[in-house]
Parts: structure tokens; sequence; C-alpha cells
């Protein structure tokens, strides 16, 4: 779920792997819903090692060992500074 204000990453994500995109009643954000797992599975390789949240990497290994993935932590040596 995001902020809808980030729903056109949503949209990108739509566009290269499916899924449906669907307001949250009471709230301003959005989520996207997939309808199979190996749909997710193909989005958590692709984000995979990219998650630089220090809040999003412990939900991200869950989903991750929810699924049987193995988690890839970020490079940081990689990231561009501000």
């Amino acid at each position: 779920m995001v902020a809808s204000d980030n729903e056109k990453v949503l949209r990108i994500i739509q566009n290269k792997v499916g899924g449906a995109i669907k307001l949250r009643s009471g709230t301003k954000a959005v989520r996207i819903r997939f309808q199979n797992k190996s749909v997710m599975i193909s989005l958590i390789n692709r984000v995979n090692g990219f998650i630089y949240n220090s809040v999003r990497i412990p939900q991200f290994a869950r989903v991750c060992e929810k699924l049987n993935v193995p988690i890839i932590l970020p490079n940081y040596d990689n990231v561009p500074l501000p």
C-alpha cells in the first residue's frame, strides 16, 4: 500500500508484471494485488537487492521468507549520494 501520490509507481509495476490497483477506502492510499504467486515472485526477484529503506528491508525479508526466496541485501557502495 502506498500513498495515492505514488500511484504512478504502481502503474509502472502493473504494466511490467500485472496485478490490479485499487483505492483503499477511507484513506488516501492505493494498493496493488496479484492473482497468483508466480507474479509476486517475479516482482520480488526484480526488486531484490534494491530495497534501501531501513523500515522496508525487514518487511521485504518477511515476504521473501514466506515465499521461500533468498533475500539479497542492498550494496550501499553503489548508492548515489544526494
